[in-house]
C-alpha cells in the first residue's frame, strides 16, 4: 500500500479523510512527479530549523541495550545505516548501503479519525556498488509509520519500510546484534546475515556526538564498526554469494548543523589488522574557519580512543565532477594522523557514487592504504559526502 518510486521527487504527499499531509518535511514542494527537479543535498536539508517541541541533544544520557537500537520519537530525526564491503568466491568486489531514515512530524497524533494518521514517516536507501563493472544502482522506498508499513521495534530488533527490513536480536556483546538485511528493487536485491564482532562503539562523550560548538547541535550517536556479513547480492538478474564486513551506525537529533557550516565527510575504515577507524569533518561556508573535526581508533578487542581534532588532517588530492549537477567530490583523500604515526591514501574504489534520489549525496566504497611507524596498513571502507 506504500508507495515507491524512481522519479526525481524531493517529498511525497498522502492523503486521509480528504486532507493533504505532508509525511516528509525534508525537502521543497513537488509541482510535477515527473518533472525534473533539483535534489536538495542532504547537508542542506540538516540545517533546516528544528522543531521546538522536539528534545534537542545537550546531555549524555547512559545509552541501554537493547532499548536504544528501537526509536526515540522525542527526536525529530533519527537513522539507522548499514554499509559494507563484499566479495564473492573469485574476488569479485562489492559495496552496498542500506539505510533508514525516520522523520518526526509532531510529537502529537494528527486529529483524523482514521488508521492511516501518523506522526512519522519513513524513507529508506539501497545501493549497490559493482567495482568490476563500475555499476552503481540505487533506489529508495517510503512510506507512514501506520498501518505496520514502516516502523521500528527495540527487541526482538525491527526497522523496516515495507519489504525492505533489518531485523535483529541481541548478541553476545554489549550492544551487539545479529541481524538479517533485505531489499528488494528492479535493478538488485540483496539479503544479507549480519554478526556483530565488537561490542558497541558510543561515539564523543558517553554517545553525545557534537557536531559544532553552538549548544544543542549534537547527536547521540553509537556505531557497530564490524559485523561479519554474508549472503546473497542479485545484480539485474545475476546472483552472487557474498561475504566480508559491514559498519552499522545508528544516530537521532533534533539538530545538528549551524548556519554557517555547509556539509561533512565522514569515513568508515575497517584495516585488514581487524582496527577501524571512523572520522569526520564539518565543513564551513567560509573555507577560513577550520572544520569541526571528530575521529575514534577500534582496537581488536573493541576498546575505542578518541583522536584528539587538532590531530586529524583531512585533505583532498582528487575530485570527480558529477555529471548530474556539475558537483565536484573529493573521491582522493589524505588521511594525516600524528599522533597515532598514521598517514593513509582512501581512494573511491569507483567515482560515480552519488545519490540522486530524494537527496543528493554521494555514498560510497572506498580502499584504505598507507602507514603506520613505517609499517604498511590496508583495508576497506565507506565514505560519505555532502554539502558539494
Amino acid at each position: 500500500m506504500g508507495m515507491k518510486t524512481r522519479l526525481g521527487i524531493t517529498a511525497f504527499i498522502v492523503l486521509s479523510s480528504g486532507v493533504a499531509v505532508w509525511l516528509m518535511n525534508w525537502s521543497s514542494n513537488m509541482e510535477d512527479a515527473g518533472a525534473q527537479i533539483q535534489q536538495p543535498v542532504l547537508g542542506n536539508v540538516l540545517l533546516e530549523s528544528s522543531d521546538s517541541q522536539f528534545e534537542s541533544v545537550t546531555n549524555s544520557r547512559q545509552l541501554e541495550f537493547p532499548r536504544d537500537h528501537g526509536s526515540h520519537p522525542e527526536f525529530q530525526t533519527e537513522w539507522w545505516y548499514f554499509t559494507g564491503n563484499l566479495k564473492n568466491n573469485e574476488g569479485r568486489q562489492f559495496g552496498y548501503q542500506f539505510t533508514v531514515f525516520r522523520r518526526a512530524l509532531s510529537r502529537d497524533l494528527p486529529e483524523l479519525d482514521s488508521d492511516w494518521g501518523t506522526t512519522q514517516a519513513y524513507l529508506a536507501h539501497a545501493g549497490v556498488t559493482d567495482v568490476q563493472s563500475k555499476r552503481y544502482l540505487v533506489d529508495e522506498i517510503y512510506s507512514r509509520g501506520a498501518l505496520n508499513l514502516a516502523g521500528v521495534r527495540a527487541e526482538p530488533f525491527s526497522v523496516w519500510v515495507e519489504n525492505w527490513r533489518a531485523d535483529g536480536s541481541v548478541g553476545q556483546c554489549a550492544g551487539c546484534l545479529t541481524l538479517s538485511i533485505k531489499a528488494e528493487s528492479d535493478d538488485f536485491s540483496f539479503s544479507f546475515d549480519l554478526d556483530s564482532a565488537k561490542p558497541a562503539v558510543l561515539h564523543g562523550e558517553r554517545g553525545v556526538s557534537r557536531k559544532s560548538t553552538i549548544p544543542g547541535n549534537a547527536s547521540y550517536y553509537y556505531s557497530l564498526s564490524r559485523l561479519r556479513t554474508s549472503g546473497t547480492l542479485t545484480i539485474q538478474g545475476e546472483n552472487i554469494t557474498v561475504s566480508g564486513d559491514s559498519w552499522m551506525d545508528h544516530e537521532w537529533f533534533s539538530s545538528v548543523l549551524d548556519e554557517g557550516q555547509s556539509g561533512w565527510d565522514w569515513f568508515s575504515l575497517q584495516l585488514d589488522d581487524q582496527r577501524e577507524l571512523m572520522l569526520f569533518q564539518i565543513r564551513n561556508h567560509d573555507p577560513s574557519v577550520d572544520p569541526f573535526k571528530y575521529g575514534v581508533v577500534i582496537d581488536q578487542r573493541g576498546h575505542s580512543e578518541l583522536i584528539p581534532p587538532e590531530q586529524i588532517a583531512l585533505t583532498p588530492v582528487r575530485t570527480w565532477k558529477s555529471n548530474l549537477n556539475h558537483s565536484e567530490y573529493p573521491v582522493h583523500w589524505k588521511i594525516e594522523i600524528p599522533r597515532l604515526n598514521i598517514n593513509l591514501d582512501v581512494e573511491s574504489l569507483i567515482d560515480a557514487q552519488e545519490r540522486n534520489d530524494s537527496f543528493r549525496y554521494w555514498e560510497g566504497a572506498i580502499r584504505v592504504s598507507g602507514m603506520e611507524n613505517n609499517r604498511p596498513i590496508t583495508g576497506l571502507g565507506y565514505l560519505e559526502m555532502t554539502g558539494y
